[in-house]
């Protein structure tokens, strides 16, 4: 596992700026926010996402569990989804 088989290694324990995430593009924050769901094992019923995870070496599907979330993981998935609405994505 290395930080560039992420868009965020590091996105479950620290907080994200909105300077960082307002340069990807919305397909990189479509996977920037799933990747937090990943880290924990969402299995995705999209394709898209689906394919795109099982390919990182760390994705291990299954035993997910929105308990397992911390504060910060929210906080990113917030901002992320803050920046995919100026996207215009609801």
């Amino acid at each position: 596992m290395t930080a560039n088989d992420y868009i965020f290694w590091d996105s479950n324990i620290r907080y994200l700026s909105e300077n960082e995430v307002a340069y990807l593009s919305l397909q990189q924050l479509n996977y920037a926010r799933n990747e937090i769901y990943a880290r924990h094992g969402y299995s995705f019923s999209t394709a898209k996402f689906r394919n795109y995870f099982k390919k990182k070496s760390w994705y291990k599907e299954g035993g997910f569990s929105t308990g397992d979330l911390n504060s910060i993981e929210w906080y990113n998935m917030d901002l992320i989804k803050k920046m995919e609405k100026e996207f215009g994505v609801k």
